[in-house]
């Protein structure tokens, strides 16, 4: 790659991204509470902090831990999907309408909106 070549960018629907507003929390304080809670794990069960050249092979441990967090990954993405169809149901049943009405609610507006957030997500190509 020349100086002249921009460089790749992981850009999956072809449309930039807004520039990030204020949040609620910051990721990087609770990566490092992660970070130093995994520490005390390592301490309390191996007696000691991960440190380099340490007999193990670094490459396998990362490579099991990735296999674990591609299944992590699947686990939440299916029971986020079946959780999702289940509100999805929910919000569709006449139990629910017949609930707000028994309660003297009046959630159609809410329930429009949570049908349209909880609808199928659609990909849209680049």
């Amino acid at each position: 790659m020349n100086a002249d070549t921009p460089a790749p960018t992981c850009n999956l629907t072809g449309r930039e991204q807004p520039l990030p507003r204020a949040g609620a929390r910051s990721v990087t304080a609770a990566v490092r509470a992660l970070l130093d809670e995994r520490e005390r794990k390592g301490i309390a069960t191996y007696g000691r902090s991960l440190e380099t050249f340490n007999g193990r092979d670094c490459l396998r441990d990362l490579a099991e831990e990735l296999i674990d967090a591609v299944q992590y990954t699947e686990q939440w993405r299916l029971e986020r999907a079946a959780l999702r169809q289940a509100i999805r149901d929910l919000l569709m049943s006449a139990d629910c309408e017949w609930e707000n009405k028994r309660l003297g609610h009046d959630w159609a507006e809410a329930c429009d909106a949570a049908r349209v957030l909880l609808a199928p997500a659609t990909v849209v190509p680049p």
